[in-house]
């Protein structure tokens, strides 16, 4: 099929979609994301942002990793840095203890709270980390797509005896239906592919949907305005208070704000990603690590930017992102728990070579199959 007669149709409007939508647009294809909520409405306008050269080495994503921590640079001159969060930071592990006040100073980080620092250790440096703000950059990457429609795909329409999609069906926020024509699909919608790969194809034999079993897991987050200013400065920490130990991860952006996340947890996945509930105990908790982290930036005289909670896509069948054709024509990307905001690029460029070439040539897939 020639480029020109292609038509995409991408469900999901997060930073895997967003992307596979962008590469496409670039080669020249008809594009349509096919988002139920917002652009970014789950964990890519809700993640930290941390970028990761060498994170997952020895990991069936390695590859994966490399060429998308790459494509961060590229795209951060396409867009410019400053419109979408981008900068090289320094990474380090801290140990909070809170007992013993013994007292060291974090190099370059005169704002965190020296008199708890027990131990510091460099885990990455400007050449091999850096952030991005989530929701900057996939909303820059949504744009290049032809149409965007908010409304939750029901089932896909076929066309003659092959099979081959012929449009996909949606219930728009009115609840009305609207048909989208296509000639390909791609299902990237994060926690919720895996239950829209068994709605989509309930009645097909031939596609097994526990081999693209994806589930939420639901992590918290605030967003606080520092007093003053951060470093450029990622920090992973331990904290130590009485036999208790919580380990809050600070990622300091450009725009002088300090984003903290906790551990996640269970919670049930709602129906849409503007549906997530927030659990305020959890809030309150990393509230009052960033006070042991450094009072004065992060402390009472911080503004509250955000309180919020998004749902991280597990790979429950491989545990690692999956990036495949799940049947003619059809496409699925989705469990890159973590790391998908770091891995989202190099997916994007991987599934528009899947769809238009029939194989992926920018960077090593083979074992993120179902």
């Amino acid at each position: 099929m020639d480029t020109a007669s292609r038509q995409v149709v991408v469900i999901g409007g997060g930073i895997v979609g967003s992307s596979t939508a962008y590469f496409l647009k670039k080669r020249g294809i008809n594009v349509t994301i096919l988002e139920g909520s917002s652009i970014a409405a789950g964990a890519s306008g809700k993640a930290g942002g941390l970028l990761a050269y060498d994170w997952t080495e020895g990991q069936p994503s390695e590859s994966l990793t490399k060429v998308s921590y790459k494509l961060h640079q590229e795209l951060a001159k396409t867009f410019g840095a400053e419109s979408i969060g981008y900068r090289p930071v320094t990474t380090v592990s801290l140990a909070i203890d809170t007992v013993s006040n013994r007292g060291k100073k974090v190099p370059g980080a005169e704002w965190i709270n020296n008199k708890s620092v027990s131990q510091s250790s460099k885990l990455g440096d400007e050449r091999t980390t850096a952030q991005v703000h989530p929701r900057l950059l996939t909303q820059k990457l949504a744009e290049s797509a032809d149409k965007i429609i908010y409304a939750q795909a029901e089932r896909i329409e076929t066309s003659g005896s092959d099979g081959k999609p012929s449009a996909v069906l949606a219930k728009g926020k009115d609840g009305n239906e609207v048909k989208v024509d296509c000639t390909d699909v791609v299902v990237a919608a994060g926690p919720w592919s895996g239950q829209l790969v068994k709605k989509l194809f309930k009645n097909d034999s031939s596609v097994d949907s526990s081999d693209y079993s994806i589930v939420g897991s639901r992590a918290h987050s605030i967003v606080l305005k520092s007093s003053q200013p951060l470093s450029a400065m990622a920090c992973f920490t331990s904290i130590r208070t009485g036999k208790n130990t919580t380990e809050p991860e600070l990622y300091c952006r450009p725009d002088g704000t300090g984003y903290l996340c906790g551990p996640t947890d269970d919670a049930p996945l709602p129906e849409r990603a503007d549906q997530v509930d927030i659990n305020t105990k959890a809030i309150a908790k990393l509230k009052a690590e960033a006070i042991l982290i450094s009072p004065e930036a992060l402390g009472e005289k911080a503004e509250v930017v955000a309180e919020q909670a998004c749902f991280l896509p597990i790979s429950r069948s491989t545990g690692s992102p999956i990036l495949s054709e799940l049947k003619e024509n059809v496409f699925f990307a989705a469990g890159h728990s973590c790391w998908g905001i770091l891995q989202g690029p190099a997916t994007g460029l991987a599934m528009s070579e899947l769809i238009l070439d029939g194989k992926v040539s920018c960077c090593d897939v083979s074992e993120l199959t179902p």
